[in-house]
């Protein structure tokens, strides 16, 4: 055997150790439910409801569905907020562990099922009306002679939640054109 086979076979055997290592979903999924079963149901259950957060029941396979309680739940502990003083405290490790998880499965859920927004019907501004007429028919003309000054938000004038369509608007566009 070579030098190059053996270290390969090295690198194999190594990839294969550390993927045997790693802790299964259900092993992440039990370890994380115990820690918040031990420090947070005192106060996150059915009946106390403290904060307006129960965490009784909680799937954290579908982190999904609760995407939104998990993303409280770390903004929290890593405030360093939770559990209050007086409680019970996990370790550091145990909240390392919990939170290191909830930002991994988040992520990994964010990327397949984004929520992107909605979507605003979006109407050229005056600017991009200009720039649409020289790039189409090769024109350059100055909208500002035939369109009235943009309505702005923060500063932009093209935000389409602001730029809005009214029918004396509409006719100015058309005869613009």
């Amino acid at each position: 055997m070579s030098i190059r086979t053996s270290a390969l076979a090295g690198v194999i055997l190594l990839s294969a150790c550390l993927t045997a290592c790693e802790p299964s979903r259900d092993d992440l999924i039990a370890r994380d439910t115990a820690t918040i079963n031990r420090y947070c149901l005192d106060c996150h259950n059915d009946i106390d409801r403290e904060g307006n957060l129960v965490l009784e029941g909680i799937d954290l396979a579908a982190v999904h569905d609760n995407a939104a309680v998990m993303e409280k739940m770390l903004r929290k502990l890593d405030g360093n907020m939770m559990p209050p003083p007086g409680q019970p405290r996990p370790t550091n490790d145990e909240v390392e562990a919990l939170t290191s998880t909830f930002k991994d499965w988040l992520a990994v859920s964010a990327a397949e099922r984004p929520e992107l927004g909605r979507l605003s019907a979006h109407r050229l501004n005056r600017t991009e009306y200009g720039n649409a007429v020289r790039a189409l028919l090769g024109l350059t003309v100055d909208p500002a002679d035939y369109l009235p000054a943009d309505d702005e938000a923060y500063g932009f004038d093209n935000m389409a939640d602001v730029l809005r369509i009214s029918p004396s608007l509409m006719e100015q566009y058309l005869s613009a054109s």
